[in-house]
């Protein structure tokens, strides 16, 4: 059964700032920024496990800064219950990231002690709030974040200050306490959550990154503490503006040569695959793909596979890489079961495509839309077949980089494309 594929690339605007690491240096000598941490001494700044490009070096020029002018700083996990919730994991998943006391010259406090500050009263229930100890008995808190859609419900807040807030900050029982609520939780309690913790604690502000199609820096704004939520809703449009998606929407076959917990909360961006926690919110996305086949697990991920239930197939080699604890920790605390269900195991990508293959062939479907991406974070270049490639071939803001050619495997049956 031969497949041929072609190589295309999206176009997209680059964003790009020039120098972002000499750019976000130039923020911290913002007005704003100064008075903002004016009259503390010790600082915790906040950092998550996301795989934000050149957070290593935000992080350390942000040490250095406050080092210089006096500051006493120190980095806090605000990763809710990832890293298996425990200090040692998330020391782990911040060194994935370039972020050690070595390399930053800070130290690094990495504990699920948290603080219960209070109880929010909404709309007649109440809701617990909390925030990590440690950051909490420090002079202000700065968070660094970036702003992105969420992969679960739809908002004014998604991805971002908020909800670093809520979850991040509340370390593993803030998370469970939060997504016990699920989407609708997510959606319209946990800004109230955020609002009340702000008026509590100690919160200076934050810095929000927003990233291009290219997965560079486009926008870095400092956002005090008075504007997080006037400002974040404004930055999360402008985020959305700039994300890159599926070159066409009908899709037989996606096959993601990667999975995993710094390029997606979810593994998968549901967003971009258009497979949610419900129906109810699959319906808000025009992406419609058949089957989905998943190949490898990233290294940074350290086993945390949540979100591989959103898939039709995977390779023995991801499921080898598979951390049940780790996985079911994540998916526990978020109560979206679905992310942590196996999907069906086959040996290798060309088993997956030829299975697929056979299942289209009874659909009596002769030329199946198969597109391969490296993962749903990086969608500039992919691999598409003749039907896709006959769909978009006129269009400006794709270059056909190769012609049609027979799909490739090495020898242990995985895709050279």
């Amino acid at each position: 059964m031969v497949l041929n594929l072609a190589k295309i690339r999206q176009k997209y605007k680059s964003e790009k700032i020039p120098h972002p690491v000499e750019y976000f240096e130039s923020l911290l000598k913002n007005n704003s920024f100064n008075q903002s941490i004016k009259g503390c001494k010790k600082i915790a700044i906040a950092v998550g496990s996301r795989g934000i490009k050149d957070i290593d070096e935000f992080v350390r020029i942000l040490v250095n800064f406050l080092n210089t002018q006096g500051f006493s700083p120190f980095i806090v996990p605000a990763m809710g219950s990832h890293g298996n919730a425990t200090p040692e994991g998330q020391l782990q998943v911040l060194k994935k990231l370039g972020i050690t006391e070595e390399k930053i010259k800070a130290p690094i406090i990495s504990s699920m002690d948290v603080k219960k500050i209070g109880e929010v009263n909404f709309q007649g229930e109440k809701y617990p709030a909390y925030i990590d100890k440690t950051a909490s008995e420090a002079d202000g808190i700065i968070l660094i974040n970036r702003v992105k859609h969420h992969t679960a419900f739809y908002g004014d807040y998604e991805s971002g200050l908020v909800k670093m807030i809520v979850i991040g900050l509340g370390n593993h029982i803030g998370a469970t306490a939060m997504h016990s609520l699920g989407a609708d939780g997510l959606e319209n309690i946990m800004p109230e959550i955020a609002r009340y913790i702000v008026q509590k604690e100690k919160i200076l502000g934050g810095f929000c990154i927003v990233e291009d199609a290219y997965q560079d820096t486009a926008r870095i704004y400092w956002v005090n503490i008075n504007e997080i939520f006037k400002k974040e809703p404004e930055i999360l449009k402008e985020a959305k503006s700039l994300a890159p998606r599926l070159p066409i929407n009908k899709i037989n076959l996606l096959m993601i040569k990667q999975m995993g917990k710094n390029i997606s909360g979810t593994g998968i961006d549901t967003k971009i695959v258009g497979r949610m926690h419900s129906k109810k919110l699959e319906e808000f996305s025009d992406i419609k793909i058949d089957l989905i086949g998943i190949s490898d697990l990233t290294d940074e991920s350290c086993g945390n596979a949540s979100g591989v239930g959103f898939a039709d197939f995977i390779t023995e080699r991801l499921y080898k890489k598979i951390d049940m604890k780790a996985t079911l920790t994540n998916v526990m605390t978020s109560k979206f079961f679905i992310e942590a269900k196996i999907p069906i195991v086959m040996k290798n990508d060309k088993e997956i495509i030829e299975t697929a293959m056979d299942y289209f062939f009874g659909k009596r479907i002769k030329n199946p839309k198969i597109i391969v991406i490296k993962d749903t974070l990086h969608l500039i270049e992919m691999s598409v077949s003749e039907s896709v490639l006959e769909e978009i071939k006129d269009r400006k803001d794709i270059e056909i980089v190769s012609e049609l050619n027979e799909v490739k495997y090495d020898q242990e049956g995985y895709l050279l494309v």
